[in-house]
């Protein structure tokens, strides 16, 4: 009985450590490698400054820096974000996924999807269409 309750007192508290400490943050910063996160964060950046024409010398020197500079935070908010949603266990499932062929895939086309896609959702074809719609809400005021 002693070694059974010996047992609970060693092991619990290492598996809930595993769960919301080093184990997980570790598995976050596995998820963030195999979806390219830093690379589609420098990305991001990039688009976000030249849709401000932002008058820079090196945009892409400058914004691999702000995230390389940003990222171990970035890590430690990913992973509270993440901890609300996902357990160890799906986290490391997810990791699974990007590590097969179709996941690969997938981490290395969808921020160019998603650019694609933010780009057709803002094409005249897509405003024409939903102008009414935001007119009839606004108010004249």
């Amino acid at each position: 009985m002693k070694k059974i309750l010996l047992y609970f007192l060693l092991v619990i508290p290492f598996l809930a450590n595993a769960q919301t400490g080093h184990g997980y943050e570790r598995a976050v910063i596995d998820f963030m490698e195999v979806t390219n996160a830093k690379e589609t964060t420098i990305s991001g950046l990039e688009s976000m400054y030249q849709n401000m024409n932002l008058q820079v010398s090196n945009l892409h020197q400058m914004c691999t820096e702000v995230v390389e500079t940003m990222w171990p935070r970035m890590i430690k908010g990913y992973t509270v974000i993440m901890q609300e949603y996902y357990t160890l266990n799906e986290l490391n499932e997810i990791i699974c996924f990007y590590k097969t062929p179709a996941g690969r895939k997938f981490a290395r086309y969808n921020p160019v999807v998603v650019q694609k896609v933010m780009e057709f959702s803002m094409s005249s074809e897509m405003v024409n269409l939903i102008q009414p719609i935001i007119l009839k809400y606004v108010d004249n005021k």
